[in-house]
């Protein structure tokens, strides 16, 4: 960026400050899809681990559950 270190920096406070949020209990979360910290005159970025999809998953198992299901129905014992 064609600014000065302390521009920067206070751009950079600035974004970090508008991007969290107050959740119900009172404690402090991140909306932003970066993270940073700065130690010093050095900026480190962070990215968040994506979040787990634990619904798309066990949605998926619920379907092949599903299908397995009506195979078994299709199967005529003697």
């Amino acid at each position: 960026m064609e600014v000065d270190e302390s521009t920067l920096r206070t751009i950079l406070l600035t974004y970090k400050h508008k991007t969290h949020s107050v959740d119900s209990n009172g404690g402090i979360i991140s909306n932003a899809d970066i993270d940073f910290y700065m130690n010093n005159d050095m900026i480190y970025v962070v990215e968040p681990k994506p979040a787990k999809r634990y619904g798309d998953f066990f949605l998926r198992q619920i379907a092949k559950l599903e299908g397995v299901i009506n195979d078994m129905d299709r199967v005529k014992l003697d």
